[in-house]
């Protein structure tokens, strides 16, 4: 017993209080929950060979950013157009060309070339030339964005949530609302996305299917 309370209290401690503002209660600092990422740890896309490696997490900078690498293989998809309704993002290109499409203009950038990406623009980067290509990434505040991308990717690695790397239906809706302080897809307004995660509650009840599972963040 006292060796679970000492742990209650460790993860406890993990914890602070949010404050929320208007009626989406977005948190105005970055939550710490349990503390999974940590500086050099790695996260793999097994389907496309994208890789992440955590430089600077939440928690150390207390919320103020979130610096990551991204590595993207060659001939890459493109991927949804998405924006980030209280985050801006500053991409640094160490390797290779990025492609970006932001408010729908297609640039490419070559290495040495620096993005910003204002909070609530419309965007998407992947790299669609041969080769690698590496970015230094930055994220302020950096809210959940490190929760957001080891679920993303542990469910498109985990078999029983995806099938070739395409997370299903249910899964998507769960995560698109879970993280929808962090992440907002152009086509899917918040309005239809609460409406479509209210109807599916009870069948994502039933079935398990959340929005964030603990086990992949390990």
């Amino acid at each position: 017993m006292q060796t679970i309370d000492l742990q209650f209290m460790q993860y406890s401690c993990r914890f602070i209080l949010l404050r929320f503002k208007g009626s989406e209660g977005v948190p105005e600092f970055c939550p710490k929950y349990l503390s999974m990422a940590y500086k050099g740890k790695r996260i793999y896309n097994i389907y496309t060979g994208q890789h992440i490696v955590f430089l600077q997490t939440a928690e150390e900078t207390n919320g103020r950013r979130l610096c990551m690498q991204m590595s993207y293989q060659g001939n890459g998809p493109e991927p949804p157009v998405h924006y980030h309704p209280h985050q801006q993002e500053v991409f640094t290109v160490k390797k290779g060309v990025l492609c970006v499409r932001m408010n729908d203009k297609l640039e490419y950038y070559p290495e040495g070339s620096m993005i910003h990406v204002p909070e609530n623009t419309p965007h998407a980067m992947w790299n669609g030339q041969q080769g690698e290509t590496v970015v230094h990434w930055e994220v302020q505040p950096a809210l959940r964005t490190e929760y957001f991308m080891e679920n993303v990717f542990g469910m498109i690695n985990n078999a029983h949530t995806s099938r070739k790397g395409t997370l299903g239906f249910l899964q998507r809706i769960a995560i698109a609302w879970h993280f929808r302080n962090e992440f907002r897809l152009q086509k899917l307004p918040l309005s239809a996305l609460n409406l479509l995660y209210h109807l599916c509650l009870p069948v994502l009840g039933v079935l398990r299917v959340r929005g964030s599972y603990k086990e992949l963040m390990d």
